[in-house]
C-alpha cells in the first residue's frame, strides 16, 4: 500500500496535459498576430491562456507537490479533502479555460474565477494549519509564507471582478490591480514554494546544510514594497519610491546570498545527472537576468520605456514564468524521477530550453528594434517557430509519461511500486562510495 497522501503520480500527469494545453493557446495567439484566425477572439484567448497558465499548470502542480510533503499519519478524511481541493482547483480552472475562451470576462468567467480563489483559500487554510503542527523545517518557512502570499494576490483579482461586474472601469486602478496580482504570483507564490520545494529536496533527501534565515528574510520583507517597482507609472512619492529601491536591492543580495551559499556547497554535486545540472544553470541565470533587470527598472526612464512597449512585458512574463517557474518545476519532477531519465525525456526538456531561449531572444530584439520603430519582418515567424518546438517538446514530455504507465501496466511483473525516494537515495548513495 502507498504511503503517499496523495497519487502524485497521476496528478503530475494531469499538470503536464494542463501545460500542453496552455502551450497550444499559446502557438495559436502567436499564429493569430501573424496569420489570420478569425474564429478565435484573441483577446479572450489571452483572458483563457493567463488564467490557466496559473490554476491549472503552475499552481495545480506547487499544491500537488507540497502536499505530497505533509506527513503520511493525517487521517482519511483530511486526505480525501486534499484530494478534492486537487479536483476543485482542476475543474475551476477549466472553467475558466472555457469561459474566458467564449467569452472574456464576463458572468461565467467571474463565477469561475471567483470559485478558484475560494479553493486557494480552502487550501491555504487546511495546509497551514497541517504545516503548524509540524516541527521545525527549513522548507516550512519558504513554503507558508508562499500560500500567504497566494492569499494576498488574490486582493488584485477582486479587484478586477469588481470593477468589470460593476462595470467602473477606471484605467490606473485597473492596471495597478493586474500588476498587483502578477507581482505576488510570481515573486510570492510561485518563487517562495519554488525555494521551498527546493529547500525540502536539500535537507531531507541529501541532508545538504539548510539556507541561511537571513536569507529567507531578506526576500520576504522585500517582496511586499517591490510592488511599487510595477507601479513606478503612478509617480510614487519620494519616501515610497526610496522603499522601492531599498525592497530591490535586499532582493539582489538574498539572490546573491542564495547563489555563494549553493556555490559552496557545490549544490552539482546532490544532482543525478548533467542534465538536471544543466537546468539549475539555467534556472540561476534566467533569474540573474530578471534581478538585473529589476534593479535597471528603478530608473524612472527605463521603467517607463519597458512598460511602453509589449514586447518587453512578455519577455519579462515568460523569463519569469518559462525560464525559472516552469524549468524548475520540471527539473523538481526530474530529479525526484517523477519523470523518468529515457532518451525521449532527455530530447524533449532540451528541445523546451531551447524554445524557451530562442523565445526570448527574439521578444528581445523585437522590444530593442521597437525603440527605433523599425520593422523586424521575420520575427513573427521567428516566434511561431519557437512556439511550435516548445508545443512539440511538451507534447513529447507529456505523451512519453502515459506511453510509460502502459507499458508498466503490460508487464505487471510486480504490484509493488518503488517509492519516489528510493531510486534517487540509491543513486546518490552510488555517487558518494565513487
Amino acid at each position: 500500500m502507498s504511503l503517499q497522501i496523495i497519487n502524485s503520480r497521476n496528478w503530475v500527469r494531469v499538470a503536464l496535459i494542463n501545460l500542453l494545453i496552455v502551450a497550444i493557446y499559446g502557438w495559436v495567439m502567436r499564429y493569430k498576430i501573424g496569420y489570420s484566425l478569425p474564429i478565435f477572439h484573441q483577446k479572450f484567448l489571452l483572458h483563457a491562456h493567463s488564467h490557466f497558465a496559473f490554476s491549472g499548470w503552475v499552481s495545480q502542480l506547487l499544491m500537488t507537490l507540497m502536499i505530497s510533503q505533509l506527513p503520511h499519519t493525517l487521517s482519511a478524511s483530511r486526505k480525501k479533502l486534499y484530494e478534492s481541493i486537487l479536483y476543485g482547483n482542476l475543474i475551476t480552472s477549466y472553467g475558466m479555460l472555457i469561459s474566458f475562451t467564449v467569452q472574456g470576462y464576463a458572468l461565467y468567467s467571474i463565477i469561475f474565477s471567483t470559485l478558484s480563489l475560494v479553493v486557494s483559500f480552502l487550501f491555504a487554510g487546511m495546509y497551514i494549519y497541517d504545516s503548524l503542527k509540524l516541527g521545525q523545517t527549513t522548507s516550512k518557512p519558504w513554503l507558508i509564507t508562499a500560500i500567504i502570499f497566494q492569499v494576498l494576490s488574490t486582493a488584485g483579482t477582486f479587484s478586477l471582478i469588481y470593477m468589470l461586474a460593476g462595470k467602473k472601469f477606471q484605467s490606473d486602478i485597473y492596471h495597478a490591480s493586474i500588476y498587483w496580482y502578477l507581482h505576488f504570483q510570481y515573486n510570492g507564490w510561485f518563487l517562495f514554494a519554488i525555494i521551498g520545494l527546493f529547500v525540502h529536496e536539500l535537507s531531507k533527501r541529501w541532508e545538504a546544510p539548510p539556507l541561511p534565515r537571513h536569507i529567507f528574510w531578506l526576500f520576504a520583507i522585500s517582496c511586499f514594497p517591490a510592488y511599487g517597482l510595477s507601479v513606478l507609472w503612478l509617480k510614487l512619492p519620494l519616501p515610497v519610491y526610496l522603499l522601492v529601491i531599498a525592497a530591490t536591492l535586499a532582493q539582489t543580495i538574498g539572490w546573491l546570498l542564495l547563489v555563494i551559499h549553493l556555490i559552496k556547497q557545490k549544490i552539482w554535486q546532490f544532482m543525478p545527472n548533467k542534465l538536471s545540472v544543466f537546468m539549475l544553470l539555467v534556472i540561476g541565470i534566467a533569474n540573474s537576468i530578471k534581478m538585473s533587470l529589476q534593479l535597471a527598472s528603478v530608473i524612472p526612464s527605463i521603467s517607463h520605456m519597458a512598460f511602453g512597449y509589449r514586447p518587453i512585458v512578455i519577455a519579462y512574463l515568460h523569463l519569469i514564468l518559462l525560464g525559472i517557474i516552469t524549468t524548475y518545476l520540471i527539473m523538481h519532477l526530474y530529479v525526484t524521477h517523477q519523470l523518468n531519465h529515457k532518451p525521449v525525456v532527455t530530447v524533449s526538456i532540451i528541445g523546451l530550453l531551447i524554445s524557451i531561449a530562442a523565445n526570448e531572444l527574439v521578444l528581445a530584439i523585437q522590444g530593442i528594434s521597437s525603440f527605433s520603430y523599425t520593422l523586424v519582418p521575420w520575427v513573427n515567424d521567428a516566434l511561431i517557430g519557437a512556439s511550435t518546438l516548445l508545443l512539440l517538446s511538451i507534447g513529447l514530455l507529456g505523451i512519453s509519461q502515459f506511453q510509460i504507465r502502459l507499458k508498466k501496466k503490460e508487464n505487471s511483473i510486480s504490484e509493488y511500486t518503488p517509492t519516489v525516494q528510493e531510486p534517487l537515495i540509491a543513486e546518490f548513495e552510488n555517487r558518494k562510495q565513487i
